[in-house]
């Protein structure tokens, strides 16, 4: 058999399994969430609960119009090299520490167009986990794409 050619029963395995594995971690992480969310009502006011989304909100919206982008034109690609993701990674490590450095030095800023006192502090704090969501993002790609979940 060449390269071209799969075994459609081996193809059909692979994509039930990696659905499979899709599905277990889609309801893992909105389990997880809503637990979060669930204790977070009980620990938190309604006013703390809003600053923190606001800031979550953005933290989400950087994630999207930043780091996803640049995973796509990775998974997109038909062969993709390991140069390619090596540098997909750089590029999402860079723009992750920017988007960081933009949330963390226009929290003041925020905290005036959302006339929300107590948002710049949250802002700083949550600012910090976009650098973390650049770190994962081209392992996942990668992971993807070869059906290695």
């Amino acid at each position: 058999m060449n390269e071209q050619q799969v075994d459609p029963d081996s193809l059909k395995q692979r994509i039930a399994q990696g659905a499979s594995w899709v599905a277990i971690e889609m309801v893992g992480v909105q389990a997880t969430l809503f637990a979060i969310f669930v204790q977070m009502s009980h620990f938190v006011g309604p006013r703390e609960f809003g600053l923190i989304n606001i800031s979550f909100l953005a933290v989400q919206v950087l994630q999207m119009l930043i780091l996803y982008n640049v995973d796509t034109v990775v998974a997109r690609k038909p062969n993709a090299a390991d140069i390619e993701y090596t540098t997909a990674f750089w590029l999402i490590i860079g723009f992750s520490t920017t988007a960081f450095g933009a949330l963390f030095a226009f929290a003041d800023l925020a905290e005036r167009l959302f006339r929300a006192p107590g948002l710049a502090p949250v802002f700083r704090a949550m600012s910090v986990i976009i650098l973390f969501m650049g770190l994962e993002g081209v392992y996942e790609t990668w992971m993807l794409r070869d059906f290695r979940f």
